[in-house]
C-alpha cells in the first residue's frame, strides 16, 4: 500500500510541476519551488515521458495526449486525468470525491492533492469502501464510452463485444448497412484500424484492460481490507473471476484459439496493482495466458463456495463455475466442462425457462438467469445500448434490423416454441428473419438489464461435453432436459461426434445436433465466431442465405479455421507506450497480421527494379507492381518512401486480394515543378524483408521523374472529335473530351485550356491529361453544374500553345448542352453505407429515356445523381459530383461493382424495388475511400 501510495504522490507532483508552468488558479496555494526542488527540474522538463511510464496501459495515451507541445496542461485535461487515475485504481483515497458521472470537482481535486501531498491517506479498505469499489468494476462491464472520440454507439461493454461477435460469425445476417454500427465488424473492416482509437481494436483492448487494473486493485490490497471475512472474500473472489474473464476474452478475439496453438503469442499479463510494469510486459503466449485464467478462476471459486450471490449482477460461486465450464470448453478439456457445468446448474438454482416467459430477455430476475447487468434507468443509453441495435421497435437501428439464416431457422420443426423469436415482417426481409428475442423492458422506452449467463447454457455445454467423452445418454439427458421446455415433439436418435469442414456442412451426429440447438438457444448472446473458432469449423455467407453483397465476406478466408481474418489487430496505442511490444507483424514481431495469413510464405517483391517517366504535368501518379508466391488469403503489406521529398508520397498498406498473386502500389506526385527531375525509392517493410525465402527479392524500387516543358517528342495530340452537343433535363452534366496521339512508346501529359462565358457553370476535371505508356488516348471531363432550366451553355477546350505547335488535326473541340425537363416519380430509400446513415430523395425518370433516373439533392443537400437501370435490370451510375466536403470540396460518386469504370453498381429487383449496389466515393486529386455497400429502395 505504502508503494502505491508513494507512486501516486509522485505521478501527482509532476502532475503539479506540468500544471504550475499553465498557473491554473486553483494551484495557487501549492509551493512550486518546493515541487520543483523535490522532483528536479529534469523530471519536470521530461514531465510527459515520465507520466507515460508511471502509468498503467489504459491512461498511457490518454496521458501524452494531454499535455501539450510545451509541456503545460489545460486544467479540464488535468481534472479528468486525476479523476480517472484516483477514481479507477485507488478507490480508497477517494471518499466520495469522485462525482456518479466519473468526474470530480476542482476544489475536490485540490483537496486530494493537498492529502496526497502530506501523505494522509487511508491505508485499509473497509468492507463498505471494497463494496463500492466493486461497484465501480461491474458499472464498467455495461459502460460505454471506451473509443476517444466520444463515438459509443457500438462500445457499450461486454455485451457490444458479444454482439460484434455475433455479427462476425454465420448465424446473424445484417438486413442492411444502416447506420454502420457493427456493420464494420460485420465485414471484418475493423482490423485494419489499429492505428485509430475510434474503433473495435482500442475499444476491447482498453474496456478489458482497464477491468483487469482496478480487479489487480482489489486482489493486490486484500490483505489490507479490514472487516468480515466472509464479505472480503465474496469481493476478492468475484474480482478474481472478472480478471480471469477478461483475460480469457482478451484471449479469444487477440489470438488464435487455445487449441493447438499454445505456444503462439496472446496478450500481455499484468497482475500487479502497484506501478510495477514501467516499460510495460510483452506478450505472453497462450498457454501462459490460460494457465493465469485457469488459477484465477479457480481462486475465485474457493473464495465464493458457500457465498450468497447478493445480487444478480455479482458473480457467484455458480457463475464462476459457468465461466470455468467455458474455458474448459475452449480448452477441449472434455471432463473439467462437464464438471464445471453441472456443479453450474446445481449452485446455480436456476431452472429452464418456456419460451413465453422470457419476455425480451431484459430481466436478470428470471428464473433462468445467473448472471446479467442491472441497469439503472439513469444510465439507460438511448443509442449506446443493445436495446438500440436489437429490440425490434428500436427505430434508429431497425434499418440493419438482425436476422436468422433460413436455414438455421428451418433447424426448428413447426412446433418448436423458439420460432416467436424471429419474425419475417421486415421491409428489408432477404428471405431472413427479424429477432424478437431482445426487448425492452414492458412499459419503457429504452430500459432492460443485460443478460451475461442463462442456465440453459450450461445444459447446452454439458451435453456438448458428455457428448465428446462418449457419454451418449448423458448428452442426450441434457439435451433433452432443454428440448422438453421448447418442442413438445421433439426426439433425438442421433449418435457420434463427427462435424463438417463447414458449419453448414451436415453429418448427422449428436454433436451436430447439440450445436445446432446451441446456435438457435443461444443466438445473439454466444459471441457465434468464438464457438466457430473453438470447433475448427469455417464458416461461408451466402445470398440463399440471406446476406446481403456487401456481407459476402469475398475474399476473405472464413472458410478456413486457421485463418487471421478473424483475429483482431492489437491497438497502436499498446506499442507506442509499451517498450516491450515490437510492433512488427507476427512472427518477426507482436502485431497480429491485417490480413488473413502471415507473411510466411507470401514473398512480396517489387516487379521491376526501376522505372524512369517523363510527364508534363504538375500532379499525377503511377503506379508499381509488387507481387507474391502465395494467392491464399488477403495479405496486407506496406511501402514506404526511403527518401520522402516534398511532392511525392505513396499509398502506404496495400492489400493482396485472396486468389491474386499481384497488387499495385500507387505513387503521388504532386506538387511537381516543371523542369526538374525528381528521384524516388520504395522499399518494403522490413517485416516482409525478414519473411522472404528462396529467390532473389526485389526488396526496393528506385524511380526518376523529369517534369518537363512543352511537346519535343512529336506526339500530335488531338480530339477525338470537333463538338458535342447535348440536351439533358438535368442541372449538371458531365462530358467526356478524348484525345489522340500518334505516338505510343512513352508515357506523356498534355496540357489543355478551357474557355466560357459561364466559368460558374462549366469547369474542367483535369487541366492535364495523362497518357499511359503504350496508349493511344486520354480523357478528362468537362463539368456543367447549376444549369437552369432552358438555358444554353457552350465552352471550348483547346490545347495549349506548346502541344499546338506539334498538334494533330483537331486542336481544340466545342460543347454545348441545352437542360430539359424531369418527371417526378415519388420518394426513394437510400442507404448510404459510406455515411452510415438512410436518406428519403426524390426521385425522378426522364420522360425522354424511361430506363434513366436520378435522385434530387443528394446527401447533405448535395448533387442530382443520375442512373439507369436497363433491360436487364442493371443500375449504373456514371462518374458525377455527389456533393461537397468542407475540407476537401466536390466528392465523385461512380458504380463499383465491377471495380473498374464500366458504371456498373449493381443488380435491381422489380418484385422488391430493391437495388444492392457497390458505390466508389472520390475526391480527384486525393483520392478514393473504400467502396460502399449502399442500398436503393425505389418508390
Amino acid at each position: 500500500m505504502m508503494k502505491t501510495i508513494l507512486a501516486l504522490r509522485r505521478f501527482t507532483l509532476v502532475l503539479i510541476a506540468v500544471l504550475g508552468v499553465a498557473s491554473p488558479s486553483w494551484a495557487d496555494a501549492i509551493d512550486f519551488p518546493a515541487v520543483l526542488d523535490e522532483l528536479g527540474v529534469d523530471a519536470v522538463m521530461d514531465a510527459a515521458p515520465t507520466l507515460a511510464q508511471d502509468m498503467d496501459l489504459r491512461l498511457k495515451p490518454l496521458i501524452v495526449g494531454d499535455v501539450n507541445d510545451d509541456g503545460t496542461m489545460d486544467i479540464s485535461d488535468a481534472t479528468t486525468l486525476i479523476s480517472y487515475l484516483l477514481y479507477g485504481e485507488n478507490p480508497n483515497v477517494i471518499n466520495g470525491d469522485v462525482d456518479e458521472d466519473g468526474s470530480i470537482s476542482i476544489s475536490d481535486a485540490t483537496n486530494l492533492i493537498n492529502r496526497l501531498l502530506n501523505g494522509i491517506v487511508e491505508t485499509h479498505f473497509s468492507t463498505t469502501e471494497l463494496a463500492n469499489a466493486m461497484k465501480t468494476l461491474y458499472r464498467k462491464l455495461h459502460t460505454a464510452g471506451w473509443t476517444t472520440n466520444g463515438n459509443t454507439h457500438h462500445c457499450f461493454g461486454i455485451s457490444a463485444y458479444t454482439l460484434a461477435a455475433e455479427v462476425m460469425g454465420d448465424d446473424m445476417v445484417m438486413s442492411a448497412q444502416g447506420n454502420g454500427w457493427f456493420w464494420y465488424d460485420a465485414s471484418y473492416n475493423e482490423k485494419q484500424h489499429y492505428n485509430s482509437t475510434y474503433w473495435r481494436s482500442y475499444d476491447l483492448w482498453t474496456a478489458y484492460y482497464t477491468c483487469i487494473a482496478e480487479a489487480n486493485s482489489i486482489i493486490g490490497q486484500k490483505d489490507a481490507i479490514t472487516g468480515d471475512n466472509n464479505l472480503v472474500n465474496y469481493y476478492v473472489g468475484q474480482a478474481y473471476a472478472i480478471r480471469a474473464y477478461s483475460y480469457f476474452m482478451l484471449a479469444q478475439w487477440f489470438a488464435r484459439t487455445y487449441k493447438g496453438h499454445e505456444s503462439e503469442p496472446c496478450v500481455p499479463l499484468f497482475t500487479g496493482y502497484e506501478f510495477s510494469y514501467p516499460t510495460g510486459q510483452g506478450r505472453a503466449t497462450v498457454a501462459q495466458v490460460y494457465a493465469q485464467i485457469d488459477a484465477d478462476i479457480q481462486q475465485a471459486t474457493t473464495l465464493l463456495q458457500g457465498k450468497t450471490q447478493l445480487r444478480k449482477d455479482h458473480i457467484s460461486y455458480a457463475v464462476a463455475m459457468g465461466l470455468k465450464a467455458r474455458i474448459a470448453l475452449v480448452k477441449e478439456d472434455w471432463s473439467g466442462a462437464s464438471t464445471a457445468a453441472t456443479n453450474a446448474i446445481n449452485a446455480s438454482g436456476s431452472t429452464i425457462l418456456e419460451v413465453s416467459g422470457f419476455a425480451g430477455l431484459n430481466d436478470t430476475e428470471a428464473a433462468n438467469v445467473m448472471w446479467g447487468a442491472v441497469i439503472p434507468a439513469n444510465e439507460v443509453g438511448m443509442y449506446a445500448s443493445l436495446w438500440a441495435h436489437m429490440d425490434p421497435n428500436g427505430g434508429y437501428y431497425i434499418r440493419s434490423a438482425k436476422q436468422i439464416t433460413p436455414w438455421l431457422y428451418n433447424k426448428m420443426s413447426a412446433t418448436d416454441a423458439r420460432r416467436a423469436w424471429w419474425s419475417s415482417n421486415s421491409s428489408n426481409n432477404t428471405g431472413s428473419y427479424d429477432t424478437q428475442k431482445f426487448k425492452v423492458k414492458e412499459g419503457t422506452e429504452w430500459e432492460g438489464d443485460y443478460i451475461y449467463m442463462r442456465v440453459e447454457e450450461m445444459y447446452l455445454i454439458a451435453a456438448e461435453a458428455a457428448c465428446r467423452r462418449g457419454l451418449t445418454t448423458s448428452a442426450k439427458n441434457y439435451l433433452t432436459q432443454l428440448m422438453a421446455k421448447r418442442d413438445p415433439n421433439y426426439t433425438c436418435n442421433k449418435t457420434g461426434t463427427s462435424l463438417g469442414a463447414l458449419t453448414t456442412e451436415e453429418t448427422g451426429s449428436l454433436l451436430e445436433e447439440i450445436l445446432i440447438q446451441r446456435r438457435l438457444e443461444l443466438w445473439g448472446e454466444d459471441g457465434r465466431i468464438m464457438t466457430i473458432r473453438r470447433l475448427h469449423q469455417g464458416f461461408e455467407r451466402t445470398t440463399e442465405n440471406g446476406w446481403p453483397s456487401g456481407l459476402l465476406l469475398s475474399g476473405k478466408v472464413v472458410s478456413d479455421p486457421e485463418s487471421y481474418a478473424w483475429v483482431m489487430t492489437i491497438p497502436q496505442a499498446e506499442f507506442n507506450g509499451n517498450a516491450n511490444m515490437n510492433p512488427e507483424f507476427i512472427p518477426v514481431g507482436d502485431q497480429n497480421p491485417i490480413g488473413d495469413v502471415t507473411g510466411v510464405g507470401q514473398n512480396v517483391s517489387f516487379e521491376t527494379a526501376t522505372s524512369s517517366l517523363t510527364t508534363a504535368r504538375t500532379d499525377f501518379y503511377y503506379d508499381v507492381t509488387l507481387t507474391r508466391a502465395s494467392t491464399v488469403g488477403e495479405y496486407v503489406t506496406s511501402v514506404s518512401l526511403a527518401n520522402p521529398v516534398d511532392g511525392l508520397s505513396v499509398t502506404g498498406n496495400v492489400t493482396f486480394p485472396d486468389g491474386s498473386n499481384t497488387v499495385k502500389a500507387r505513387v503521388y506526385c504532386y506538387p511537381l515543378t516543371l523542369g526538374q527531375t525528381y528521384s524516388g525509392k520504395l522499399m518494403l517493410s522490413d517485416y516482409d524483408v525478414a519473411c522472404y525465402s528462396g529467390g532473389t527479392q526485389l526488396s526496393s524500387h528506385t524511380f526518376t521523374i523529369h517534369c518537363q516543358n512543352g511537346n519535343p517528342s512529336g506526339q500530335k495530340i488531338s480530339f477525338e472529335q470537333a463538338s458535342t452537343i447535348e440536351d439533358t433535363e438535368d442541372s449538371r452534366r458531365w462530358i467526356p473530351v478524348t484525345l489522340t496521339r500518334d505516338r505510343t512508346d512513352n508515357e506523356y501529359s498534355a496540357t489543355l485550356i478551357l474557355s466560357t462565358d459561364d466559368p460558374s457553370v462549366v469547369t474542367m476535371s483535369n487541366q492535364n491529361v495523362f497518357f499511359a505508356e503504350g496508349a493511344s488516348t486520354a480523357s478528362t471531363t468537362v463539368y456543367f453544374n447549376n444549369m437552369e432550366i432552358g438555358q444554353t451553355y457552350s465552352c471550348v477546350v483547346s490545347l495549349s500553345p506548346e502541344d499546338v505547335a506539334t498538334g494533330g488535326e483537331i486542336t481544340s473541340t466545342q460543347i454545348t448542352v441545352t437542360r430539359s425537363n424531369w418527371v417526378t416519380m415519388g420518394t426513394c430509400v437510400y442507404e448510404a453505407g459510406l455515411l452510415g446513415d438512410s436518406y428519403n430523395l426524390t426521385v425522378q425518370r426522364d420522360g425522354g429515356n424511361t430506363t434513366r433516373y436520378r435522385m434530387v439533392n443528394f446527401v447533405y443537400e448535395g448533387c442530382n445523381i443520375v442512373f439507369t437501370i436497363n433491360g436487364s435490370n442493371q443500375v449504373f451510375i456514371e462518374s458525377q459530383p455527389c456533393f461537397e466536403y468542407p475540407d476537401y470540396g466536390t466528392c465523385y460518386m461512380i458504380g463499383y461493382a465491377n471495380a473498374d469504370d464500366s458504371s456498373y453498381a449493381g443488380t435491381y429487383d422489380p418484385n422488391t424495388k430493391r437495388a444492392d449496389l457497390q458505390v466508389r466515393y472520390y475526391f480527384p486529386g486525393i483520392g478514393a475511400w473504400p467502396t460502399s455497400s449502399d442500398v436503393l429502395i425505389m418508390p
